[in-house]
């Protein structure tokens, strides 16, 4: 629980200093953007790789977007809940519990959107053959994220 507070006044910190030189979220929207390219480019290449048939791109890709439509809600009420911590944290009022109380909101709102991608991944991978499953696992990672993941 610790760690977890610990992160999160980083990330309001962060949050601060990077606001005041990135105007108003220019940054959060070109980072997005980048993030919905990347998805795009690995689903093309596992389309490609994996061989899918026409009906299982559809498939894939409808469960892509009802994913899509879930996580935007979740998304939008995330950065609300952290607006709100936000708030709470400058205020000379505020409690410790209060603070506590709204990191618990924003911890299960992260909960549900990781479950969401897990989730429309297995669905996704349920349309997929015996031997498109068997490829699948032996795909080597094309690049490497921020971390190198």
């Amino acid at each position: 629980m610790r760690k977890v507070m610990i992160s999160s006044m980083i990330a309001v910190m962060l949050g601060f200093s990077s606001a005041a030189f990135a105007g108003e979220g220019s940054a959060r929207k070109h980072e997005k953007g980048a993030k919905h390219e990347m998805a795009e480019m690995f689903m093309n290449h596992l389309f490609k790789k994996l061989n899918l048939t026409t009906e299982q791109k559809a498939k894939v890709e409808e469960i892509r977007k009802r994913h899509q439509e879930m996580a935007k809600t979740q998304h939008a009420s995330l950065k609300s809940k952290r607006e709100e911590l936000m708030k709470l944290l400058k205020s000379s009022t505020a409690t410790r519990d209060q603070a506590l109380a709204k990191q618990r909101e924003i911890d299960a709102i992260t909960h549900t959107l990781s479950e969401g991608r897990i989730n429309s991944w297995f669905e996704s991978r349920a349309h997929l053959t015996p031997d498109q499953l068997k490829q699948l696992s032996e795909l080597k990672p094309q690049w490497k994220g921020k971390r190198g993941r």
